[in-house]
């Protein structure tokens, strides 16, 4: 069974928050690699539940969890 969107952006935060991560860095990421461009408060209503319809909610998700991953990855590897 996949993860609904709430448990998804639950996760992002938690990710983001386990590593430092800023939302601001979120968004840079976000535009730079993927070319999704989205505000602070954007974000934050995607990333708190609020904001769920629509395609823009599920590529922010998706490209957020794509991101985060990579960077753990990278993380990871420097600290092994």
């Amino acid at each position: 069974m996949s993860e609904s969107k709430i448990e998804r952006a639950a996760n992002i935060k938690s990710r983001m928050a386990e590593h430092q991560l800023t939302s601001q860095w979120l968004m840079l990421r976000l535009s730079k690699d993927f070319g999704i461009e989205v505000d602070k408060t954007s974000l934050s209503m995607i990333l708190s539940g609020a904001r769920r319809s629509g395609d823009k909610p599920e590529q922010v998700l998706a490209a957020s969890e794509q991101i985060l991953d990579k960077y753990i990855k990278m993380f990871a590897e420097e600290g092994a």
